[in-house]
């Protein structure tokens, strides 16, 4: 709040004043610091266990394995090995991998707040770059993203960087080598980055006409950019025999909105590598998803349209909304000459998508066809006028679009690499549109033509937006580390004024953890849980399931050995342990089992995070593990741990008799 009084008199002062004020930077400094000591604060003293961002644990296991020599085992189905080695590394250094990826997540989260600013500053004045950097300080999937310990934050960090650079007004040799370089390391963490690169590149070749310059340079580019990737790509092939080892089949498999049973039989064939077999022309499979990933599911992550709580847009409560001052600003921004040839061409191509979204594809999942495709034919019409510290973002922002909608996006983080388009023009609507749009209004009712201050309207459009923000974020936090789902603003205000305390997530599973570490021989034992985090507090090996898998009403020592799973969740169960048993050679089999029946929480938190993959519930007949004294639980399981507050057991399992 405090920097939206600072803008306020900032605003009000005479333009001499203004112009001196205006060249300083501390205004971003104190924006950046700010963010930086809050989410600190919530860091370091609330989120102490883990629990929702048990995928940092994922990382973590898998980097110590490689470290250790057996890297050959390990798969990592979405990311390179990159950042598993990282902070498996940072971890040891500082004895501690849950706090090295809380430092990593919050600097990082920090540096796009910091260099959001000056990607903005690159293409418009410091008004609209500071109310840019406002709004991405205050985007609340940011904000949940600065505390948990995850992998995808300091690539998006390095993603910026490369995306300051080139929104420069000079973008020389130099700073194409530092892109290659910065995206080359970024892509040896997460691959959205290498999307990011493509772009850059398109947008270097066609930049100018200087087409012989620009070919040189992009091939600079390419060779720099294989040459930082190099380590990755020949560790791939040495140790997996390919220099990609990762199968997008998986979300096509669990996230897929349309399938077929032979289909997905031909998708566990190929995850498992069992049998490799095309899947693109199926069935027209893959493009029937790929339009719907591409019109509906992934902007559905960036806009909002069905109320979903997990999205990026500029007000994620309210759907549709953030649409507007995303295509408002880009359209003032192009502005475009509405003479005859343009009215045909805009309003022809709104007819035939129209046409042919209600005769080829559904409405509800394919309208967004009606909005993009005018605004891509807009965007060519009048390329002239956009300024080439602009056009790269548009570029990358399209390319990402089309490339990454191969595959159903599950979680709005995977947007970030390319975000910065939409806190950018929605900063230039809030400057240039809103206050115009109020003043016509004002002047309609008051039947007047005088210009209007714009300050004022800029200032509570600013205010309104951080405290839509600001609460909808504090709710977004406390439930994520809290035991608090929002239950409404009444209930949520009697909940605070109790003074009841919240118990903290994932205290149970490390009370689990710490009680397991103290077993004899823990160290070579394996535990049987749905919790990442188990053996990073219980110090043991690890046998990863969701209680999902075999056959229903199986016997639980055939369960528990995974005597009647199929293929796909043994492999899948292998490839999640610790260590990992990629090419199962080792016939893991428990030696404890910790069963939580209660996955009413970890369902929501999956829905919370967008997560759409099918089957999340354990299956109903393994509830008896939580009914203790049940004549139906095997003799050889022992009960040894019962929590009280979640009802969650563990059994030691003997396998002498």
């Amino acid at each position: 709040m405090g920097v939206i009084f600072i803008m306020k008199k900032q605003f009000n002062k005479n333009e001499v004043v203004k112009k001196n004020i205006i060249s300083s930077n501390k205004y971003p400094l104190i924006i950046t610091l700010g963010f930086f000591l809050i989410f600190s604060y919530i860091t370091f003293f609330h989120h102490n266990y883990w629990w929702s961002d048990v995928d940092g644990v994922f990382y973590l296991l898998t980097g110590d394995q490689i470290l250790n020599g057996d890297g050959h085992n390990v798969h990592i189905i979405d990311a390179p090995v990159g950042g598993s080695i990282l902070y498996a590394s940072i971890g040891s250094l500082l004895d501690d991998g849950f706090l090295a990826m809380k430092i990593i997540a919050l600097l990082s989260c920090t540096g796009i707040v910091f260099v959001s600013f000056y990607i903005i500053r690159n293409i418009f004045s410091f008004k609209i770059a500071l109310i840019g950097q406002l709004i991405v300080a205050f985007t609340p999937r940011l904000e949940l993203n600065a505390i948990l310990s995850m992998n995808e934050m300091f690539p998006v960090f390095l993603t910026f960087i490369s995306l300051f650079l080139i929104t420069k007004k000079h973008t020389n040799l130099r700073y194409l080598i530092l892109i290659s370089i910065i995206l080359g390391s970024a892509v040896m963490i997460r691959y959205q980055p290498g999307l990011v690169f493509i772009g850059i590149l398109i947008f270097v070749l066609i930049r100018d006409k200087k087409i012989r310059i620009n070919i040189t340079h992009a091939s600079i580019m390419m060779g720099i950019f294989l040459i930082v990737l190099s380590p990755l790509m020949m560790y791939n092939y040495s140790t997996y025999g390919s220099i990609l080892d990762s199968n997008p089949d998986f979300y096509f498999y669990t996230n897929a909105e349309i399938e077929t049973t032979e289909g997905n039989k031909i998708l566990e064939d190929n995850i498992t590598g069992e049998k490799v077999q095309d899947i693109i022309y199926f069935q027209n499979i893959f493009w029937e998803n790929y339009f719907y990933n591409l019109l509906y599911n992934n902007p559905n992550l960036f806009f909002n349209f069905n109320s979903a709580e997990h999205n990026l847009s500029v007000i994620p409560i309210i759907p549709f909304v953030g649409m507007i001052p995303v295509l408002g600003g880009l359209m003032y921004y192009l502005k475009p000459k509405w003479n005859k040839n343009n009215y045909i061409i805009l309003f022809s191509s709104i007819i035939i998508t129209t046409i042919s979204v209600l005769l080829i594809g559904s409405f509800e999942k394919h309208f967004f066809a009606i909005i993009l495709i005018p605004m891509i034919i807009l965007i060519i019409l009048n390329k002239k006028n956009i300024d080439n510290r602009l056009l790269p973002l548009l570029i990358v922002t399209m390319v990402f679009s089309v490339m990454i909608s191969i595959i159903p996006l599950h979680n709005a983080k995977h947007w970030f690499p390319v975000w910065i388009i939409a806190p950018t023009l929605i900063a230039l609507f809030i400057v240039e549109v809103i206050p115009k749009i109020y003043s016509k209004l004002i002047n309609i009712r008051n039947n007047k033509k005088k210009i209007i201050k714009s300050d004022k309207i800029i200032i509570v459009t600013l205010i309104l937006l951080v405290l839509i923000n600001g609460g909808y974020s504090y709710e977004v936090l406390k439930f994520y580390i809290y035991e608090d789902k929002y239950e409404g603003i009444e209930k949520q205000f009697i909940k605070t004024l109790s003074g009841v305390p919240l118990q903290e997530r994932g205290i149970d599973i490390k009370e689990m953890g710490d009680f397991l570490s103290k077993q004899p021989d823990i160290e070579n034992s394996y535990v049987m849980s749905h919790w990442w985090s188990m053996p990073y507090y219980a110090d043991s090996k690890y046998i990863y399931t969701e209680f999902k898998e075999g056959v229903e009403g199986d016997d639980l020592n055939k369960y528990v050995t995974r005597e009647n799973w199929n293929s796909y969740d043994r492999w899948f169960s292998n490839i999640a342990s610790h260590p990992a048993d990629r090419y199962d050679l080792l016939n893991l089999k428990p030696d404890y089992i910790v069963y939580e029946p209660n996955t009413t929480e970890y369902l929501e938190a999956k829905q919370l995070k967008g997560y759409t993959f099918k089957n999340l519930g354990q299956y109903k007949d393994l509830e008896i593990l939580a009914d203790i004294g049940n004549p139906s639980i095997p003799n050889n399981f022992e009960l040894i741990y019962v929590s009280n507050s979640t009802g969650a057991v563990i059994y030691k399992i003997d396998y002498s008799d």
